[in-house]
């Protein structure tokens, strides 16, 4: 009996799951695009503007969490700032933004960022 033989059957399978569940997605994606560029209103746009951003928005989140954590403050500061340039209501930005700021020793901007999230 060959061990690969069994390897390989598993690689295929896996593989082809994979396949699905991406074109899966992809439909998902395409529909709900499709949905929303019928009628061009400003709602519409930012809706589609939210869809390719979600994976930007965590990214940043990411980077300024990273940079935060190394003690690179300003790096921090400026990737949570693009989020809540993204989305204003982004809480968790706002937090980052906060103690990023705070600790740049930035006490009062840090309350006026603490203050965005109420």
């Amino acid at each position: 009996m060959n061990p690969n033989k069994f390897r390989n059957q598993y690689i295929a399978k896996y593989t082809f799951l994979i396949f699905i569940i991406t074109l899966g997605l992809n439909k998902v994606v395409c529909a709900q695009l499709s949905f929303v560029l019928e009628e061009n209103t400003p709602s519409n746009v930012l809706a589609v503007q939210d869809l390719f951003s979600v994976d930007t928005k965590s990214t940043l989140m990411s980077d300024g969490t990273n940079a935060y954590k190394k003690g690179d403050y300003e790096a921090a500061l400026t990737a949570f700032k693009k989020v809540t340039e993204m989305n204003p209501d982004y809480y968790d930005a706002w937090i980052g933004i906060g103690n990023s700021l705070f600790s740049l020793s930035r006490f009062n901007d840090a309350i006026e960022a603490f203050d965005a999230t109420n």
